[in-house]
């Protein structure tokens, strides 16, 4: 190591983030900071009503679209992809 890194100082110590949450009122720039986030600090949106979307397209089909709320273990499938 050529430089001091205090994120790997924290990871080594066991203080890695795993995950975060942010929420905020419509129109408070919650997405704004959230987007500025991820490219400065590298971070991955799981924006869990777009995958809630797309998993609910593909339990139904066009003759039946799926109706009723999307199991949350079918989210939790998808989060990786």
């Amino acid at each position: 190591m050529n430089q001091w890194s205090s994120q790997l100082f924290q990871e080594k110590l066991g203080n890695k983030v795993e995950y975060g949450l942010a929420c905020g009122q419509p129109n408070s720039g919650i997405d704004e900071l959230v987007k500025l986030m991820c490219d400065n600090q590298g971070y991955k949106i799981l924006d869990m009503q777009k995958i809630s979307e797309s998993v609910k397209a593909t339990l139904g089909s066009e003759e039946e679209p799926f109706e009723g709320e999307v199991p949350v273990a079918e989210v939790e499938k998808n989060l990786e992809k």
